[in-house]
């Protein structure tokens, strides 16, 4: 079985430092690119793509929505400095985002998205965490093309609001 691609959009060398020993220890390939991906990399395969919203070109949010509908079934996340909340409205409605970190992003916190990445798509309850927004999540699956980011969607919007 083939590794899965990491694409981690950003020029920051502190985030791109912090997401190499995830990659190793959690067994990805990881391909920081230091600009906007062009669409034929965004046509080709791979699982998820991290984008940093202080890229000095582009928008990550649009970006984030192209590689959607490149790859609907890929994981789609966001890297901010601050969280701002039209942005994290924006990241889940129109980006279909998975994931939102603030930086500086804990090590911890990506092996526990991509290990809850893969207990959803398996439909596996992961250990430890808040339990109301995964139940939320799995409960309010969608059964469409991107029902495992639905249920992503629903259970950081349930943290969003407090709901934990």
């Amino acid at each position: 079985m083939e590794k899965p691609t990491v694409l981690l959009i950003t020029q920051d060398e502190q985030l791109i430092a912090t997401f190499r020993p995830a990659a190793a220890a959690l067994d990805f390939t990881l391909h920081p690119l230091g600009e906007v991906p062009s669409p034929d990399m965004l046509a080709a395969p791979w699982h998820t793509i991290v984008v940093d919203a202080e890229m000095p070109e582009g928008d990550a949010l649009a970006l984030l929505t192209l590689a959607f509908q490149h790859n609907p079934h890929a994981r789609r996340a966001l890297v901010v400095a601050q969280l701002e909340p039209q942005e994290l409205l924006g990241a889940v409605n129109e980006a279909k985002v998975h994931h939102i970190w603030v930086k500086p992003v804990p090590q911890h916190e990506i092996a526990k998205a991509f290990q809850q990445g893969e207990a959803f798509q398996q439909k596996e309850l992961p250990t430890g965490g808040p339990l109301f927004p995964l139940l939320l999540s799995i409960a309010t699956e969608s059964k469409g093309f991107s029902s495992h980011g639905h249920g992503f969607r629903v259970a950081h919007y349930a943290v969003a609001i407090g709901l934990q």
